[in-house]
C-alpha cells in the first residue's frame, strides 16, 4: 500500500489547490505536504514539500489580503512582510531542519509515521517557492494581469508595490508566484522535469550579472519557448 494514504490531508483552499497542482504535475509519490518535524508535539515543516531525486521543492503558500483601500505603499509592506518575508522564513528553516536532521521527518502530527525516502543531503539541491494568494484582483487591476513585476534588484525589498527583487541577496534563491502565474508555469512545464528545468533557467535568468525586469511571468515563458533550440533539446 503507497505511504500517501497516510499522509496529512488537512489543508486550507489555497493549500488544497497548491497540493493538487504539485500532485498532478510531480505525481503523487514526490509529493508531500504538511511533514512534520519531532518538535513542540509535531510541527509542520513546509506547506508542501517535491522530492525529485536530488531536486527538493519547498513550497509556502499563504493567503494574504491585499486592502486597496489603504495607502498603496503602506499596504504593500505590510503583506509583502506577511505573503513574502514570513514565507521565505518558513522554507528556511524547513531547508535548515531538512540538512540538520534528514531522518527526523515524519508524515503525520504524532511522528510515529517516517517520511519514506531518503534523501542525499551531500547532493540535495533545494528549490525555495512561495506561492502566494490575496493579491490578484489588485494586480490585475494595476497590471492587467495577476503576475508581479521581476527584477534582479538586490535591494529592492519593499519599496515597490507589486514588484519583487531578489528576495534573497545570496542563496538560497526564491522564487515568488502567484496563484495564476503558478498554473500557467504548471501548464506550460506539466512534467517534473520540465518544471525543474524552468526554475533552473528562471534562477540563472534573474542571477546574470546585469540588471534585467520583467513585466510579468508570462514574459518569461514567452522568452524560454523563444530561446528554445531543437536541434540539442536546450535553451
Amino acid at each position: 500500500m503507497s505511504s500517501y494514504v497516510n499522509r496529512d490531508t488537512s489543508f486550507t483552499e489555497s493549500e488544497k489547490l497548491v497540493n493538487e497542482l504539485g500532485a498532478k504535475s510531480f505525481l503523487r509519490f514526490w509529493t508531500w505536504p504538511n511533514l512534520f518535524r519531532d518538535q513542540e508535539n509535531g510541527k509542520e515543516i513546509c506547506d508542501l514539500i517535491i522530492v525529485f531525486g536530488n531536486d527538493i521543492l519547498l513550497i509556502s503558500d499563504k493567503k494574504i489580503e491585499f486592502n486597496t483601500e489603504k495607502d498603496i505603499n503602506v499596504e504593500w509592506k505590510r503583506w509583502y512582510k506577511k505573503a513574502i518575508s514570513k514565507s521565505f522564513a518558513q522554507t528556511k528553516g524547513a531547508e535548515r531542519w531538512i540538512r540538520d536532521f534528514p531522518n527526523r521527518l515524519f508524515v503525520d502530527k504524532e511522528c510515529k509515521n517516517t517520511f519514506p525516502i531518503n534523501i542525499d543531503i551531500t547532493k540535495a539541491k533545494f528549490h525555495h517557492i512561495l506561492v502566494t494568494h490575496g493579491l490578484e484582483e489588485a494586480l490585475a487591476e494595476k497590471l492587467g494581469y495577476a503576475s508581479f513585476q521581476f527584477t534582479n534588484d538586490n535591494s529592492l525589498g519593499d519599496l515597490e508595490p507589486f514588484k519583487i527583487g531578489l528576495v534573497n541577496q545570496n542563496d538560497p534563491f526564491v522564487h515568488v508566484f502567484t496563484e495564476q502565474t503558478l498554473q500557467d508555469c504548471l501548464g506550460n512545464f506539466d512534467t517534473a522535469n520540465d518544471f525543474l528545468e524552468y526554475l533552473k533557467v528562471r534562477e540563472s535568468f534573474f542571477r546574470i550579472n546585469k540588471k534585467v525586469s520583467l513585466n510579468a511571468e508570462g514574459d518569461l515563458i514567452s522568452l524560454w519557448y523563444e530561446s528554445y533550440d531543437e536541434s540539442n533539446d536546450s535553451r
